[in-house]
């Protein structure tokens, strides 16, 4: 049961995730999986429990950063614990997939600004110089996720009706207010995320666009993934290298990212 739940690798599947927190989130679905917890129920403990981690962060102290390092491991696995539920119960939904993503923003955005406030805490770093990394590290992080999971997704529904005409007809007729919230939001971020990977024209005009992204690119990209970030938050937090992994996601990351898609067939 465990091992249905955690299922196999996926092309551009990070390592952390596929031996780690898949599996871990298969013993809580397990647990869960005959109860009146939602897939989006555990989205938004997720997300309380990644803002906590923020807030023990923004502490500055070691005990409390440690803790918050175990706390944002926690909400690691409930990341891939909400989607197996909704999958373990028949499938999810375009807005429960959604509310996913908000969350994973909110907490990273809590996690960079708790990290930011230790740094200022322990060290004698200007704050303006402290909040300048910040902002390029959350930038840097923002744009390597985003291109990974729009390589990840490209082709997924090729030969089926176009993702983002069909969430603006699902738009069209939402009744619910989250839909009515949460669809505009993923509107706008599959727009975004499109132009982002150079895509000037409309899905249809651009074939190769609807094929999925070759696996050589999405093994590399899974280097700069959402959750191998997290993990370099965990050993930065624990360790005070909190400035060394800014530096290291702006610099070492982007040259990286720029890395992978020039040498890979996309």
């Amino acid at each position: 049961m465990i091992r249905s739940m955690s299922g196999r690798s996926k092309p551009g599947e990070e390592w952390i995730d596929a031996y780690v927190n898949r599996p871990l989130a298969a013993i809580i679905v397990k647990a869960v999986l005959h109860t009146p917890i939602t897939p989006n129920g555990l989205t938004f403990i997720g997300m309380g429990i990644g803002s906590a981690a923020g807030v023990c962060f923004a502490l500055g102290r070691m005990p409390m950063l440690c803790l918050g390092a175990a706390l944002l491991f926690v909400t690691m696995i409930l990341d891939c614990a909400d989607g197996q539920l909704a999958r373990a119960r028949g499938g999810g939904s375009r807005t429960g997939r959604i509310l996913d993503g908000v969350a994973d923003y909110v907490v990273g955005i809590s996690i960079h600004v708790g990290l930011a406030l230790a740094l200022i805490r322990l060290t004698d770093v200007a704050p303006e110089t402290v909040w300048g990394l910040t902002i390029a590290a959350m930038l840097s992080t923002g744009v390597q996720c985003f291109l990974l999971d729009h390589y990840k997704t490209r082709g997924q529904d090729n030969g089926a009706p176009d993702e983002l005409q069909a969430a603006q007809e699902e738009l069209a007729r939402a009744g619910a207010w989250s839909d009515r919230i949460l669809l505009p939001i993923y509107i706008w971020y599959t727009q975004t995320q499109r132009a982002l990977a150079g895509i000037g024209r409309t899905w249809k005009e651009v074939p190769e666009h609807r094929e999925p992204a070759s696996p050589g690119l999405l093994r590399k990209l899974a280097f700069v993934g959402p959750s191998t970030h997290n993990l370099l938050i965990l050993v930065a937090a624990c360790t005070l290298w909190i400035a060394p992994y800014f530096v290291a996601v702006i610099v070492l990351g982007n040259f990286y990212l720029v890395w992978a898609l020039g040498s890979s067939e996309r």
